[in-house]
């Protein structure tokens, strides 16, 4: 509450023991939600979600159509109305993340979520299996996850590419960034180049020239012409 300068323990009230991957605040006072590795009917497992109305007790939160998927990251785009990005799927609230309904997206690995409303999300990764096909896992949503499109963007033939994460400033713009060649779908190791992709229209993807040869792990764009970039390097890059 201070900033970052101390920090208390939360408590976790739930049956669940395994890793924590992402978090989000859903807009709504103090209530937070973080993703687990995926439900799995056994002890210390029973979690898609963890969930807090004060930021400081959470409690597990079970999916309506439970998977053990790792919800890898959060967008809210409206106070109360969130998206989870997971293997084949998008996990959707609209009670301020007390239930989550499961949105099933084309099978795919996807590992981020960026929604600029109630209805419209971005979510990207990469082919659920060893491929070559080169194509790019970025898939938007118009109506809510009812259905999704995969983004128009020139494959990278003979690679696996994998996206991590995806930041659009509006409807129609944004960014999405990840590694040209990850050939093992489990390992995830990339041993291709970092890659950025942009939007300016929300279908149609353009690959930008990378600033770093590592895979490219986060962004965020504050405009267009304002963006940061991290990589696995250990790297920070600024756009403008």
């Amino acid at each position: 509450t201070n900033g970052g300068a101390t920090w208390t323990e939360a408590f976790n009230n739930a049956d669940w023991t395994g890793w924590l991957w992402s978090t989000g605040w859903t807009g709504n006072a103090t209530t937070v939600m973080i993703g687990t590795t995926g439900y799995a009917n056994e002890p210390g497992r029973r979690a898609n979600f963890l969930r807090s109305t004060n930021g400081v007790n959470f409690f597990g939160v079970i999916a309506d159509d439970p998977r053990e998927f790792v919800v890898y990251d959060f967008s809210c785009p409206v106070a109360g109305t969130c998206y989870a990005a997971a293997k084949q799927t998008a996990f959707k609230t609209t009670d301020d993340g007390a239930s989550w309904t499961r949105k099933a997206l084309p099978s795919g690995r996807y590992y981020g979520i960026d929604c600029t409303d109630s209805n419209t999300c971005w979510e990207v990764g990469g082919h659920n299996s060893s491929t070559s096909d080169g194509v790019q896992y970025i898939y938007k949503t118009a109506n809510g996850g009812t259905d999704w499109q995969l983004a128009s963007a020139t494959p990278l033939s003979g690679n696996r590419p994998r996206f991590w994460n995806v930041d659009m400033v509006d409807a129609t713009h944004g960014f999405a960034v990840g590694c040209s060649n990850v050939p093992d779908p489990v390992l995830e190791v990339c041993t291709g180049q970092g890659i950025l992709y942009r939007t300016d229209d929300g279908v149609n993807w353009v690959q930008l020239p990378s600033p770093t040869s590592a895979d490219i792990m986060d962004i965020h764009a504050s405009s267009m012409e304002d963006l940061v970039i991290v990589d696995w390097s250990g790297k920070i890059w600024r756009g403008t």
